[in-house]
């Protein structure tokens, strides 16, 4: 018999409390049953939208992704949660509206 094993991935929102034009406020990931960036979203304060997947790898995280969220929202400035894929979904399918409709 073989064994399927499934893909379990997470998704993730974070909020990056700053000021800066050059970093994202807002970022949407997707991420693998070992903690790999898959899809992100990244949305800036003045408005840009940036989306990554396998086809612009580098701008991907590196390393596994950290899931102890409790010590990483220690920190005053960034915020993550746990969303479902349907939420991550959605927030994707306003890039994709966005981007057709001569968005940035």
């Amino acid at each position: 018999m073989v064994k399927i094993r499934r893909k379990l991935m997470k998704y993730y929102r974070t909020y990056w409390e700053q000021s800066s034009l050059e970093y994202a406020t807002w970022i949407f990931s997707e991420v693998d049953n070992q903690g790999y960036e898959i899809r992100k979203l990244e949305i800036f304060l003045d408005g840009k939208i940036s989306y990554y997947d396998a086809n612009i790898p580098f701008e991907l995280g590196e390393f596994p992704t950290d899931e102890d969220l409790e010590s990483i929202n220690d920190s005053e400035e960034i915020t993550v949660i746990e969303i479902s894929k349907n939420d991550f979904e959605k927030t994707l399918q306003l890039f994709n509206d966005n981007n057709q409709t001569g968005g940035q």
